[in-house]
């Protein structure tokens, strides 16, 4: 949420993050969590104990002793995870959208945005399969694979993401909420101030003004400079705001690129950053808002001294009004979310993370089905 208001611009209040408090640092237990980071789990454990079980009864064995394909094998054992992954990824997004439109959540997602979340899913759900499915082949016995995964869910879902957040804060430090106002203001105090009717440099322009229409006194302008002064005051209040904001969301940005970096070497990374741009909720879209935002407020407060400054009123009256139909001509605030393809732009390396994990782990089976039927891996 922004407020709107002259002389400054709005901060965002009542983030979820921020009314999380310490809660926050914990995963909330929401379609996301359930799709990134339960659902991965239950392929694990799955894939690590239905290969495992064939070879370990020896069923396995007997059907490459009877001229059974090793890579269809695995590529049943592939499918099988992959298609119960799709069916908990539809249950899951139909009951949320459902919940939403229950509980009066608004319009359906685009159809567009929609669609590419599912196929994204189901690119990430296929390089879990092919992992756990990679993992039983490569490894001798059903414990050491499901050991291997687990400790790559473990480093992938906690300690990465982490070490990503501490390295991203490291090379692009953001300043302090204290520091970062304190620099804004002392900027912004070193130009004009329109309540002040002393200040210097509203008096040259006062001086001009008088002179170029050839009266003496203000409230013989044939406008009022009290208008003029408020908007003098807040172009430059503006310069401020780009300067300081500018400079954080740049950092930001930065930021934002070491983590598409890593995103490259995790799959749960990659996917957690498209879902999130898909779903208009990362970095991107934030700052989208707030331009937006911005770009409203800045229009509204000029029409607004405009009407001060022409409406009808003279220097000094305070007490005067605009007419009713002013504001009723003041244009509403309509949100335009950016577009599919203006959206996933910045999210190309984390879907090129999840392709080449997938074509690495599909030669990983391809070569382990290979090894199994010339009897290299233990079956």
């Amino acid at each position: 949420m922004l407020f709107i208001e002259g002389h400054r611009q709005g901060v965002p209040l009542h983030t979820d993050a921020g009314r999380g408090g310490s809660v926050a640092r914990f995963a909330r237990l929401d379609g996301a969590f359930l799709l990134q980071t339960v659902v991965p789990l239950l392929l694990i454990f799955l894939g690590a104990a239905g290969l495992a079980a064939d070879r370990e009864s020896g069923r396995l064995k007997l059907l490459l002793v009877q001229g059974g394909n090793a890579r269809a094998i695995l590529g049943g054992h592939f499918l099988i995870l992959w298609t119960l992954a799709l069916v908990l990824l539809l249950v899951v997004v139909t009951t949320s959208l459902l919940t939403s439109a229950v509980m009066g959540g608004g319009e359906p997602p685009p159809f567009g945005r929609l669609g590419m979340l599912l196929l994204t899913h189901a690119l990430f759900f296929a390089v879990v399969a092919a992992a756990s499915v990679a993992a039983t082949v490569w490894f001798d016995s059903a414990r050491g694979a499901l050991l291997a995964l687990l400790a790559g869910w473990v480093v992938a879902t906690v300690l990465l993401p982490r070490a990503t957040a501490g390295v991203a804060g490291t090379l692009y430090p953001l300043p302090s909420q204290d520091v970062f106002q304190a620099e804004m203001q002392a900027a912004r105090q070193a130009g004009p101030d329109g309540h002040n009717p002393e200040d210097a440099e509203l008096e040259r322009l006062q001086a001009a003004l008088l002179a170029e229409h050839g009266v003496e006194t203000v409230e013989e302008l044939p406008m009022n400079f009290d208008g003029i002064a408020m908007q003098v005051d807040e172009e430059f209040g503006n310069q401020v705001w780009d300067e300081h904001y500018g400079r954080l969301r740049d950092q930001l940005r930065r930021q934002g690129t070491v983590g598409s970096a890593m995103a490259i070497l995790n799959p749960f990374q990659a996917v957690d950053h498209i879902s999130m741009a898909l779903a208009g909720t990362d970095l991107a879209h934030d700052l989208a808002f707030q331009a937006q935002a911005e770009g409203f407020r800045r229009t509204l407060v000029e029409a607004l001294n405009r009407e001060h400054a022409y409406g009808g009123s003279k220097t000094g009256d305070w007490s005067w009004e605009a007419p009713p139909e002013f504001f009723a001509a003041l244009p509403a605030y309509e949100h335009a979310s950016p577009a599919l393809a203006t959206a996933l732009r910045p999210r190309v390396p984390d879907l090129t993370g999840l392709v080449l994990w997938l074509a690495g782990l599909l030669i990983a089976m391809r070569t382990g089905a290979s090894r199994l039927e010339r009897g290299q891996l233990m079956c």
